[in-house]
């Protein structure tokens, strides 16, 4: 009687543990991503020097396909080739996680470019899909300030 009870509890318990597990991960992906895009922002006019967070990991580089990986932030712009080699990271992000991808719309596919004193050149929005759901979301304003996004729950498109 109580192996059946402690299996009873285990299968209630279990997935319920899991949804908790997986907005955890939500979270923590909105909020390094965020800190990330404001860290880049405060880099490119502190330092005077262009930045660009892109999606990807330090082994393949930043790819437009490349978010669900990961994200880079990289001095200059990763897809000018003016310095011959691979550019210099200054910080990485975690990625998405099993279950979970990332869609970004077309302006920001190819990374979010920061110059010093200069707006950024694109907005947009990147969206952490699970199961057919937005999970987490971060929407990126012209200015290249990030926010979170609020339509959770609403079918990735």
């Amino acid at each position: 009687m109580a192996v059946a009870v402690v299996a009873a509890i285990a299968a209630w318990a279990v997935p319920q543990w899991r949804a908790g597990v997986d907005e955890a991960r939500a979270w923590g992906w909105q909020r390094e991503l965020i800190d990330g895009l404001e860290r880049a922002r405060a880099h490119a006019r502190v330092h005077g020097e262009p930045v660009t967070l892109c999606g990807g990991t330090p082994e393949q580089g930043c790819t437009p396909d490349g978010w669900s990986a990961g994200w880079l932030l990289v001095r200059g712009d990763p897809d000018d080739g003016a310095d011959g080699g691979a550019p210099a990271v200054l910080a990485q992000g975690r990625g998405a996680g099993p279950r979970h991808t990332v869609r970004v719309s077309a302006p920001l596919a190819g990374g979010i470019h920061f110059e010093p004193g200069q707006w950024s050149a694109a907005s947009g929005t990147l969206t952490l899909c699970r199961d057919g759901r937005i999970a987490a979301e971060v929407v990126v304003a012209i200015t290249g300030r990030p926010r979170p996004g609020d339509d959770r729950g609403a079918p990735c498109e």
